[in-house]
C-alpha cells in the first residue's frame, strides 16, 4: 500500500510540477508573443506616421504650389488681356487714316513691347495652360504692324504717297489678323483665371 502511496504521490507531484511547468512556459511564450507583438505593432505605427508625414508635406508643397500658380495667373493674365485688347484698339484706330499721329505710333510701339515682354516674362504659365502659341503669334502679327506702320509713317513724310498706300493696305490685312484672333485669346485666358463665384450667390 506504500508504494501505491507513494507512486500516487509521485504522480500527484509529477502532475503538479508538470502543470506549474506548463503554465509558466505558457505564460513566458505569450508574454513573448505579445511583446514581438507589441514591437512590430510599434514599427508599423512608426512607418505609417512617417508616411503620414510625408503626405501632409506633399499636400502642403502642392497646395502652396496651386496658390503660387493661380495668384501669377491673376497678375499675368489680365494684365495681357489689356495688353492684346488695347493693341487691337491703338491697330483700329491706326489703320484708318493714311497719316498717323506720331504719338499714336510711339504708344502702339509701347504697347506690342508690353506685350512682347511680359508674353517672355510669363511664358512658363503660359505654355501650361497651352496659351504661348496663341499669344505669340499675336505679338508677331502686331510687331509687323508696328514695323509697316514705321514705314508707311516714313514714306508719308517723304510724300511718297502711293508707297503709304500700298503699305496701308498691308497693315489693313494685318489689321483684320489681329481683329480675328485678339477675342479667341482673351476668351482663353480668361477661362483660365480662376474667378468668385461668391458673387453669383
Amino acid at each position: 500500500m506504500n508504494i501505491l502511496n507513494d507512486l500516487i504521490a509521485s504522480l500527484l507531484t509529477s502532475t503538479v510540477v508538470s502543470t506549474l511547468v506548463s503554465f509558466v512556459l505558457k505564460s513566458w511564450f505569450e508574454n513573448q508573443l505579445k511583446h514581438h507583438f507589441e514591437i512590430e505593432l510599434e514599427k508599423v505605427r512608426h512607418t505609417y506616421e512617417i508616411e503620414l508625414e510625408k503626405l501632409k508635406a506633399q499636400l502642403t508643397v502642392t497646395t502652396q504650389t496651386a496658390h503660387e500658380i493661380t495668384e501669377r495667373r491673376l497678375n499675368a493674365y489680365p494684365l495681357l488681356g489689356e495688353l492684346i485688347y488695347r493693341v487691337r484698339n491703338l491697330a483700329r484706330e491706326i489703320v484708318g487714316s493714311l497719316e498717323t499721329p506720331h504719338v499714336l505710333i510711339t504708344e502702339f510701339s509701347g504697347r506690342t513691347n508690353e506685350l512682347e515682354d511680359n508674353l517672355y516674362k510669363f511664358r512658363i504659365d503660359l505654355e501650361r495652360d497651352k496659351v504661348f502659341i496663341p499669344i505669340h503669334m499675336y505679338k508677331n502679327v502686331a510687331k509687323s504692324f508696328k514695323r509697316l506702320l514705321e514705314d508707311r509713317d516714313h514714306y508719308s513724310n517723304l510724300g511718297k504717297t502711293t508707297e503709304a498706300e500700298n503699305i496701308s493696305k498691308d497693315l489693313l490685312d494685318l489689321y483684320n489678323e489681329i481683329e480675328r484672333e485678339h477675342k479667341t485669346i482673351i476668351d482663353n485666358l480668361s477661362r483660365i483665371v480662376p474667378t468668385d463665384d461668391r458673387s453669383n450667390t
